[in-house]
């Protein structure tokens, strides 16, 4: 499965190649920040086409917490977009006696369409992007590096029982879990929402989003793991396969043994 921090940053370059400045794409060339800029004045990579949107993560160590199940979030994520623009001369715009000469005024055109672009837009587990702070380049030749930074949230559950890639909270055979009562999924079978559990790859799986889908879609059903003590479990938002049944977290505990009073069948 692709990576959600992966798929984030491939949703941000998505939204970047929307901007449209004159009935034309504003920003041809966009990727993740790899000291570009450098390397092209260094003669060491190929010149890239421009204006251009250089995407880099600027994750704060602090304001990361855990949600429970092992998931995190991090309140304190920013993407910062560096806008590189190539102009020599930019005298539209230049009072006299100024004439423009390295007097980059168009940048700030393209740094409202990207402001505009990117506000209230929100990636893969991510909150609204909110704009927090940008940066002007103050050193430059024709070639000029405008920098504007994004914060948001960001749902890490890589890892968690709600990461369906780990193989960490299945414990013992599948047949001590459900195999009595739940079935394999089916390619176009009708599946109604929290009514319907599947194995799926080896894997539990409870319906989120009533389908008949030809192709099993992850995003429409929630992993489900074997219950084991201590958790730690979080109320409505765990889920857990215990005895051939699959329940939802009523309250949320560490239990050491399974306390029916803190848990909802769901099927």
């Amino acid at each position: 499965m692709i990576s959600q921090l992966k798929q984030a940053i491939l949703d941000l370059k998505t939204q970047v190649a929307t901007v449209q400045m004159n009935d034309a794409q504003a920003f041809p060339y966009c990727a993740v920040f790899n000291n570009q800029v450098k390397e092209e004045e260094d003669g060491k990579t190929f010149n890239f086409t421009k204006p251009a949107v250089l995407i880099e993560i600027q994750n704060a160590m602090e304001g990361i917490e855990l949600l429970g199940a092992y998931a995190t979030i991090n309140e304190n994520m920013v993407f910062r977009f560096s806008i590189v623009m190539e102009q020599l001369d930019s005298s539209i715009g230049a009072v006299p006696p100024a004439t423009g000469m390295d007097e980059n005024l168009d940048i700030f055109d393209l740094r409202d369409a990207l402001k505009t672009a990117l506000t209230g837009f929100k990636p893969t587990n991510c909150s609204q992007l909110m704009y927090v702070s940008e940066s002007q380049d103050y050193n430059h030749d024709n070639i000029y590096v405008y920098g504007i930074s994004f914060k948001c949230s960001y749902i890490d559950t890589k890892g968690s029982p709600l990461d369906p890639d780990s193989t960490q909270w299945v414990t013992g055979s599948l047949t001590e879990i459900n195999l009595n009562t739940f079935k394999a999924w089916i390619s176009g079978n009708s599946y109604v929402e929290n009514e319907n559990v599947v194995i799926q790859n080896g894997k539990v799986y409870l319906c989120t989003t009533s389908n008949s889908d030809t192709t099993f879609t992850v995003g429409k059903w929630q992993l489900i793991a074997g219950w084991v003590p201590n958790g730690p479990y979080t109320a409505e938002t765990s889920f857990v396969a215990y005895q051939n049944h699959v329940y939802q977290c009523l309250n949320s505990n560490t239990d050491a043994t399974f306390n029916i009073s803190n848990w909802t069948q769901i099927v």
